[in-house]
């Protein structure tokens, strides 16, 4: 007998076998939970319950799948008669969704064992069905290995996470700690399946195919788009852009990309499978059939929106389809779930849907891994926090983490007296804040940031060097000129404004809250510098990242001295960043940008 048939009936005895051993599992299942698994459900005494020294990163419940046990977290990692077991996750989307008591008696809701609280009943007519919701739940535990010929070899899994299974839906104190622990419990779960419950199979495959590709096919640099000729231009945008832009208006049209947590939850699960209504992972046709993952979607849409930016900037013939695919792009916030910098993500919420507006933070905070509110566990557990209140809490734990980053921001509406200082849930992060410092600086002329109460409100103080904005405008101007290409290698070498709205509607003709490098943004700097209080303007050197010997990054706000209400504060107006390079460095304003000179002056006091 040749080596191949041996190869091949050796191949076929292992599946044979290893499906045999899946039909005796899932008659051990059966009888297990008939027999074994009811729950003889005794919850943990208040006195018991677990700290979160004591449970660590483990979630403080699982549900097991086989008899649809919902099990309490016991000391040894243990879920039932299991110790550390793995466990899946699913992220999906249903409070917008769930009936009230009296609505639709007769649609019953997801039966789990061991449970005390009641959980919802989600409107099969408008969402998914019970049904629906348990074939998913089963699949779960059997896609917790990357599709491949090897796969079917490996045993699945028995346990996974389920929100509404494993949180008490009545949010008891321990319950609400929890929804401060999801990057624990996301980050240790084996696998995450993200499931689109909207979308069929056959057009989920089609819409996520045609994304993929479009991706794919995007120019790697943007020195190829600026190389192109007008005719080439014309040449290469085709169909390709509508095709794209119909596709993810299809894929964006499912709940679960207008939810709120699940925002949270794909930045913690980049890796996290794609699956559709009935539970079936949509598989990349041109990498071997593997499963396409919310990293893969988010990697393609910050390439195509690369390439709509350049072709934007070039003054093509589908201007519009190019600012449409954008601003689609940037509104989905899916292509943030690959960016390290979580204050973007925070900037996009704004276009999610929360049932409660403190869900603002709550639905975003573990991408920090804060706690903050009423899920930290120092907090008073009946006090209630206002969305203000939660603002506040994140701005000063932003500022004690992450100093400069926290301010890489503008505001989209002008937000309250004392309130500047900090992002609220109408700011937005330009494109140069999503590569900032993620750590305190080193930078030993950064300005200090900190918070102090005046007046009953929590405002900013600063305290660094400032120039005016008119010198610094001047140094651009002599550094980088007029160009039509600011690219060099991996460095935009030009200036960058992003300008809050208070500015902003001060001058004419700026499409964007952060325009791209070039033209531009030398516009924008003459026109603030020749306003009627242009002179007043500063600029506070924040802080500088150098990644290599040849460049340097450094960051600013540019701020004003006013007075309100009888309060002296430097109110901000916007941020700038600014680029130096070795090879430049014998330029005579070179020292000034690094803040160096008898230009800077040093300021502090309060700061909105």
């Amino acid at each position: 007998m040749s080596s191949a048939l041996v190869s091949f009936f050796s191949y076929l005895w292992e599946n044979i076998l290893h499906y045999l051993w899946l039909r005796v599992e899932l008659l051990i299942g059966y009888l297990h939970s008939k027999f074994y698994d009811r729950p003889r459900y005794e919850p943990l005494r208040q006195s018991d319950e677990p700290t979160i020294d004591d449970i660590g990163e483990w979630p403080r419940r699982l549900l097991y799948v086989p008899s649809m046990t919902s099990y309490e977290w016991q000391t040894g990692n243990r879920y039932g008669r299991y110790s550390n077991p793995r466990y899946n996750a699913i992220s999906y989307t249903w409070g917008r969704f769930a009936l009230d008591a009296e609505e639709q008696p007769a649609v019953r809701g997801l039966k789990i064992n061991g449970i005390t609280w009641k959980l919802p009943r989600i409107n099969p007519e408008t969402h998914f069905t019970v049904e629906e919701f348990e074939r998913v739940i089963r699949a779960a535990v059997k896609h917790h290995m990357t599709h491949g010929r090897w796969a079917a070899r490996h045993r699945d899994l028995k346990f996974i996470w389920l929100d509404i299974a494993c949180i008490d839906q009545t949010f008891p104190r321990w319950a609400t700690l929890e929804i401060g622990r999801q990057a624990a419990i996301f980050g240790r779960a084996n696998r995450v399946h993200v499931w689109l419950s909207h979308q069929k199979e056959e057009n989920l495959q089609v819409y996520l195919g045609d994304i993929v590709r479009a991706g794919k096919e995007a120019y790697a640099t943007m020195d190829d788009l600026y190389r192109l000729s007008k005719p080439d231009v014309r040449d290469f945008e085709g169909d390709w852009v509508h095709k794209t832009t119909s596709s993810l208006q299809s894929l964006l049209m499912d709940p679960y990309f207008s939810s709120l947590w699940t925002l949270q939850e794909g930045y913690l699960s980049p890796a996290a499978i794609i699956i559709s209504q009935t539970a079936v992972p949509v598989v990349n046709l041109e990498q071997h059939n593997m499963p396409i993952t919310l990293y893969d979607l988010a990697h393609a849409l910050r390439r195509i929106h690369s390439k709509c930016v350049i072709l934007f900037d070039i003054q093509s013939s589908k201007q519009d389809a190019f600012w449409q695919l954008t601003e689609l792009i940037v509104r989905s916030g899916i292509g943030l779930y690959i960016i390290a910098q979580p204050m973007v993500l925070y900037g996009i919420s704004r276009y999610r849907l929360t049932t409660y507006p403190e869900d603002r933070i709550y639905g975003v905070q573990q991408v920090f891994q804060f706690q903050l509110g009423k899920s930290n566990p120092r907090a008073d557990p009946n006090r209630h926090f206002s969305l203000e209140e939660l603002e506040d809490e994140l701005g000063i734990e932003l500022l004690k983490t992450w100093p400069s980053l926290s301010q890489l921001f503008v505001h989209t509406v002008t937000p309250a007296l004392g309130r500047g200082w900090h992002m609220t849930d109408e700011s937005v992060v330009p494109s140069f804040g999503h590569s900032g410092r993620q750590s305190p600086s080193g930078f030993a002329r950064a300005c200090k940031l900190s918070t102090v109460e005046h007046g009953n409100i929590t405002w900013g103080t600063i305290k660094g060097l400032s120039c005016t904005f008119r010198d610094m405008r001047h140094a651009w101007k002599e550094l980088y000129g007029y160009k039509d290409n600011y690219q060099t290698s991996a460095v935009t070498f030009c200036h960058r404004i992003a300008l809050d709205a208070e500015l902003r509607k001060q001058l004419d003709g700026v499409p964007m809250a952060c325009p791209p490098a070039g033209k531009i943004q030398h516009d924008i700097a003459e026109a603030i510098a020749v306003l009627k209080d242009g002179s007043a303007l500063r600029v506070l050197l924040l802080d500088a990242i150098e990644p290599s010997p040849n460049w340097a990054n450094y960051y600013g706000i540019i701020v004003r001295h006013q007075q309100d209400d009888s309060t002296e504060y430097w109110h901000r107006l916007g941020v700038c960043q600014w680029v130096t390079l070795q090879e430049y460095d014998d330029h005579e304003v070179v020292p000034f940008l690094r803040g160096l000179g008898p230009k800077w002056a040093e300021i502090e006091g309060l700061y909105a």
